[in-house]
């Protein structure tokens, strides 16, 4: 899309204007900011910046020439490529923020392909509700050819049994039933408790957040926990 368009459709012009008033500035700020562009008065040179912010105009904007004089953006473009159309609109800083690296915008290009995260204005929303929007008459000639159809007339039968879900058997021949799909185990032992005469656990916890103290607690906590689940836990030798 053309710099110019994207100025008109996100700053809610009718045309592309001869310059821009502060609010306008404002807006096409915000709307700029950020986007990508390629340039297109360098021919087969496929140069792609980011948009930093709005500068001057082509006609305020100096800039160095060869042999050390100066002459506003305006006159360089005509000199050197042809003259701009709209020469006292605002230019686009772009590349690296502390470059100054201006861009008249119609000769910018927004890229495509790319996400732009901001709100859709209201002409956006408008177009929108306006391109999706049926007719009543033609959403009541929708409603009832659905109504019509004979696949709407029946109901599919389907012969289903439904599994009961297991019981399970704890310590001390406890049944234990699920609750919503979940077999609740507290203060409740294994059925049979295995012995555990070799185990470990490695900690991989920054010596910075986490102390050694803190490793001998979550020890100590977890060999108690297996063994009120009925468990024989060896209890762990200390190795740095």
């Amino acid at each position: 899309m053309p710099a110019l368009d994207y100025l008109v459709e996100t700053c809610r012009l009718q045309d592309v204007p001869a310059s821009l008033n502060k609010t306008q500035v404002a807006d096409a700020n915000k709307s700029f900011r950020g986007v990508k562009i390629t340039v297109t008065h360098r021919g087969t040179v496929d140069r792609q910046y980011r948009v930093n912010r709005l500068k001057r105009s082509a006609k305020e904007t100096m800039m160095e020439v060869d042999g050390g004089g100066r002459m506003n953006i305006a006159d360089y473009f005509a000199q050197n490529y042809r003259p701009l159309r709209y020469p006292n609109l605002p230019l686009l800083h772009v590349g690296s923020p502390s470059n100054t690296i201006y861009m008249p915008m119609e000769v910018c290009n927004i890229m495509g392909g790319y996400k732009c995260p901001r709100k859709a204005t209201d002409n956006q929303v408008a177009n929108m509700i306006t391109h999706t929007a049926t007719h009543p008459e033609n959403r009541r000639q929708k409603i009832e050819q659905r109504v019509r159809e004979p696949i709407l007339k029946w109901t599919i039968h389907w012969i289903r049994r439904e599994l009961a879900p297991p019981d399970m058997l704890y310590s001390g021949n406890k049944t234990l039933h699920p609750s919503n799909g979940a077999w609740n185990m507290r203060n409740i032992g294994l059925f049979q408790g295995m012995k555990l005469s070799s185990y470990a656990v490695l900690s991989l916890c920054d010596p910075r957040r986490t102390t050694e103290a803190d490793i001998l607690d979550f020890f100590k906590a977890l060999v108690e926990h297996m063994k009120g689940l009925g468990m024989l836990p060896r209890q762990p030798s200390r190795q740095s």
